[in-house]
């Protein structure tokens, strides 16, 4: 960016004001966006600077280049001072972080699997997110970006997470960009901006006057009538007015008379207005070239070379490409700089203009420019340049890249796949110059199948994979595609295609028995989702004794996982946990095996869940979170899923809201919005808020629910929220319909945790007078615990079988076991229904005291149907508790927060970051960020520091709200009042 000073911006004030606005917020904590549009030179760049120097906080500026468009976050990375060699801890750590990974090649067995880990570019925004919410802890931060329409697809997402971010960090965006040509990036930026309160600021043409002035300041005197008739041509475009006068002055076309400045007699033809934007354009790259005509040959040349290497470069890199030493280049330089077209950024020399590069570009006959491209390309392989900057200049210069190429980007394949868009299209250049029978070409097409893969081109990723599998006879290349064509199959919902492709490549790959073992792993998973456990049992069997044989780590982590898949899908959680932790131990911190781990991971959650090791499956859901995190994988979804479902379970409903809140914007498959509606809908029906229960069930109202086995396997919770909806409106037949199909073989063979819909099912069947359906389902409950018995399949058993059977005894044991556990909501639905059976007996004292401690546990949910509908049941026998669902927390104020949101307002009050809250918390940093926001609505907060400043002292008591957990509750001993009401003791839970 051009230095301007505030003083010397002329015809500005406005735009001036709404920084000085904005700054004085940030001043105060408040964030803010604003985007600056406006054609080549009408003072874009000199307008931020001028508003930014001596703000008196951080300010972090960087130039976006068409150079470096297609290189993922080059120009975020740039800005936020990410090197592994700074002196920041926080940038240095970051730095490692993204280029932590070793590079994989195809040799390895476990490259194929690897690719399963994550998108480098995923991980690297939400690096980078992290790395700016942190800095933001020091003090307000201003990230300044100019020509913001050459960003990279990458730069423009992290730039949009960050405009949101802005809403609860001290940070402020500022952008500068041209109106065309129009990019559906920036237009999505333009719209969020909208939004978001930002600000969108166009620059227009500087008026007569403001011409005048400029022309005035410029040369130092008032322009006469000839020069200001020939500066109307200026457009009243700054960056032309000053080249025009740069010119004229150079030419000695002016003449001062009595205090005016003028155009000498000859001079006075004024160059035609160009309404047309392209035509004024080229107009303006015409003057700057001129400029650039009063320079020497050979600093001409020098700049010729230095614009291949974008808006700014390093003297060394220059020195590299020319042969010359620095010192040799300083006589050129200095004239460059002296000239106006080069000018100092840091260690680092920049374009005074990026119009300034772009008119050397446009002088520069087109094989000149190929030949100066490779020669800059070898120079910098030969002094060892990042494989980063060589991908670079590649990029830049297509008819350049004729095959001299392909020996680097073999030798450094594996490098770029930390930017895969970029290996993609590089390694299409170099195929279409490299021979079929050179090894090389292998090499380039295996992993352009990779990275295609990495990018989710199936169409591409599938044609290269049969191209590759129809012509080769490498039974390891074999195995490789293989693996790569199943997974995408698998990924685009075509299940059958893969086991058929499964079938027929195992059986060729018998004296291939690392991918033998790893491709019949990979089919024990598919014949799991196909409900054949006992087939995909015997299939993982001998993967495992394969892999086992071979000792190949790879084979045996995947092998240990599909044995574990068989043990869960047969409700057998502690061999599944037997298997899963064997593949933790030999997966451990390898690379290549990051996926797996998460799979893993995520797996084990659920089965300790299952088997009531909550403490143990929360810190294993940490450590998935973790590692997905980092890795950017398509599975933080899935372990965001997790932990919702985790906290539904424990009752905290409001942090189970939050969790599935905080993916709506996360890549993954087709199960992740079925789950999430489908919780977000049953708590919806819970509470009593049809209008929000019925927006989650239009969403999913074409989802294929039942299509496959594991679309079934995750209904469970739209299922219970259609039946509920049913419930309330007082049609328990439809009610029972709708759940009755956990019942059948399909779905007990795809749906893990189908025991917990058991008891509210034979609720259904037994209040529509479907007494077979009722026993069915306590039969269905008793084989399972049978099958694993584990305190809540017993539990479960028990409860079933007390409804049928018309005993409360079953089903007030079933409710003890509830109670030692953090599962409130089957603890209330359980003491209802022994209430209401009870109650039928005539024991009216136990029905009641049953009944109370039933709405005590529905307070701490926020649930409000479940409590009318026990109270509808038990009014019949004379039970009048009074209760009509817990107190609705007010929606505005300190006491509409939720027990977690107060934990992280006092975090935050303290100065935390959202990092550092999410790993105290044991949360995702995405999560903490959904809970800030909340926190700042709820209280009306324009920023954090609103938080630190108004943050109550808890010293009072409070009364506790819907989503305090039941543990808390029962701790303060709810004590009923004289009309038999519950009334919950003070205390807020910490």
């Amino acid at each position: 960016m051009t230095a301007t000073p505030a003083a010397d911006l002329v015809g500005r004030d406005r735009e001036l004001g709404m920084f000085r606005a904005a700054l004085a917020d940030l001043a105060a904590g408040r964030g803010g966006s604003l985007l600056v549009e406006g054609e080549p030179g009408i003072g874009k760049s000199s307008l931020l600077t001028a508003a930014l120097d001596g703000t008196g906080c951080e300010v972090l500026r960087g130039t976006c280049d068409e150079l470096n468009r297609r290189f993922p976050l080059s120009v975020m990375l740039e800005t936020l001072g990410v090197d592994a060699r700074s002196s920041d801890p926080l940038r240095a750590a970051t730095a490692r972080a993204l280029t932590g990974a070793p590079e994989l090649r195809p040799g390895d067995h476990g490259w194929s699997v690897a690719m399963l880990a994550g998108d480098p570019v995923v991980a690297a925004v939400e690096q980078l997110l992290a790395l700016v919410d942190q800095l933001c802890t020091a003090g307000p931060l201003v990230l300044a970006v100019d020509d913001l329409h050459w960003a990279d697809d990458a730069s423009l997402l992290l730039w949009q997470r960050l405009s949101r971010a802005t809403a609860q960090l001290p940070l402020f965006l500022v952008g500068a960009c041209r109106p065309v040509p129009r990019r559906e990036e920036l237009d999505r930026l333009r719209r969020d901006l909208r939004t978001r309160d930002g600000l969108l600021v166009s620059l227009g043409p500087l008026p007569i006057d403001g011409v005048a002035a400029l022309a005035e300041r410029t040369i130092g005197a008032a322009p006469g009538p000839r020069l200001a008739a020939r500066l109307e041509s200026a457009a009243g475009n700054p960056l032309y007015v000053h080249e025009m006068l740069a010119a004229l002055t150079g030419s000695a076309a002016l003449t001062v008379t009595q205090e005016v400045v003028d155009l000498s007699a000859g001079h006075h033809s004024a160059e035609p207005h160009h309404s047309d934007h392209g035509a004024h354009e080229m107009s303006l790259t015409g003057m700057l070239a001129h400029r650039l005509d009063y320079l020497q040959d050979s600093t001409r040349a020098l700049l010729r070379t230095a614009a291949l290497l974008g808006p700014d470069f390093s003297v060394t890199d220059l020195a590299d490409i020319v042969k010359r030493s620095p010192a040799a280049l300083a006589t050129d330089l200095d004239e460059a700089i002296t000239a106006g077209v080069l000018e100092s950024a840091g260690t680092r020399l920049r374009f005074r203009h990026g119009l300034l590069k772009q008119a050397l570009h446009e002088a520069t006959p087109s094989a000149l420019r190929a030949a100066l491209h490779r020669q800059a390309t070898e120079a910098l392989i030969t002094a060892g340049a990042p494989v980063e900057r060589i991908a670079q200049l590649l990029l830049a210069e297509p008819a350049g890249a004729d095959g001299w190429e392909v020996a680097w980007l073999a030798e450094h394949a594996g490098a770029l796949h930390r930017a895969p868009a970029i290996a993609a299209e590089l390694f299409e250049r170099a195929l279409r110059h490299t021979a079929e029978d050179d090894a090389r070409h292998a090499l380039l097409e295996d992993h352009l199948v990779a990275v295609s893969f990495l990018l989710s081109r199936h169409d591409q990723t599938e044609r290269l994979a049969r191209a590759i599998l129809g012509r080769t006879v490498d039974l390891h290349r074999i195995g490789r595609t293989t693996w790569f064509l199943c997974y995408t199959l698998m990924r685009t919902d075509r299940l059958d295609d893969a086991l058929v492709l499964l079938h027929d490549t195992i059986a060729a790959l018998t004296s291939e028995p690392c991918w033998w073992a790893l491709l019949t792993a990979l089919k024990a998973i598919l014949l799991v989702g196909f409900g054949q456990p006992d087939t995909a049992a015997e299939a993982a069997a001998q993967a495992l004794a394969a892999a086992e044989q071979v000792g190949d780590a790879t084979a045996r982590g995947w092998a240990l996982h599909a044995q574990a898949i068989t043990c869960l899908c047969r409700s057998d959680n502690r061999g599944g946990l037997a298997f899963i932790d064997r593949g933790l131990a030999i997966a451990g911190t390898d690379p290549h095996l990051a996926y797996l781990r998460l799979l893993l991971l995520s797996n084990r959650a659920t089965a300790l869940d299952a088997v009531d090791r909550t403490a143990d499956a929360v810190d294993t859901l940490r450590q998935a979170r973790t590692l997905a995190e980092r890795t950017g994988t398509q599975m933080l979804a899935v372990v965001q899923i997790h932990a919702g479902e985790q906290a539904f379970r424990e009752g905290r409903w409001d942090d189970a809201l939050t969790e599935f809140e905080a993916i709506t914007d996360l890549p993954g498959q087709f199960l992740r919005p079925l789950k999430a509606h489908g919780y977000r809908a049953l708590i919806a029906e819970h509470r009593d808020d049809p209008l929000e229960a019925a927006r989650h069930l239009e969403l999913l109202r074409d989802h294929p629910v039942s299509a496959t086995s594991l679309a079934r396997g995750a209904s469970g919770p739209l299922l219970m929220a259609r039946a509920l909806e049913a419930e309330r409106a007082g049609d328990p037949e439809q009610a029972c319909r709708i759940l009755a199909v956990v019942l059948r073989p399909e779905y007990e063979q795809a749906m893990q945790s189908r025991a917990a819909w058991f008891p509210p099912l034979a609720r259904f069947a037994l209040a529509a007078g479907d007494e077979a359906t009722a026993r069915a389902t306590a039969e269905a409950a008793d084989t399972e615990a049978r099958h694993e018995p584990i305190p809540l399949k017993r539990a479960t058993a028990q409860w079933c079988r007390g409804l049928v059977d018309g005993d409360p005894e079953p089903i007030l044991a079933a409710a003890s076991y509830h109670r030692t556990t953090r599962r409130p909501l089957e603890l209330g639905n359980a003491l209802e229904d022994a209430a209401a059976l009870l109650a039928e007996a005539g024991r009216l004292d136990e029905a009641r005291t049953a009944l109370t401690e039933a709405l005590a546990a529905y307070t701490t949910l926020g649930a409000t149907w479940d409590p009318r509908r026990a109270t509808q049941r038990l009014r019949s026998h004379g039970i009048r508790p009074g209760v009509r669902g817990p107190r609705r927390r007010p929606r505005t104020g300190w006491d509409a927060l939720t027990p977690t949101e107060l934990r992280v307002a006092e975090l935050a009050a303290q100065g935390h970051s959202n990092p550092d809250i999410a790993e105290r918390l044991l949360l995702s940093r995405r999560t903490v960020e959904t809970h800030v926001s909340h926190i700042l609505t709820k209280l009306h907060a324009t920023s954090r520091r609103h938080i630190a400043n108004h943050t109550p002292r808890r010293t009072a008591p409070q009364q506790p709200h819907p989503g305090t957990s039941w543990e808390s509750a029962q701790r303060r001993g709810g004590p009923l009042d004289r009309a038999g009401d519950f009334t919950p003791a003070h205390g807020m839970d910490a």
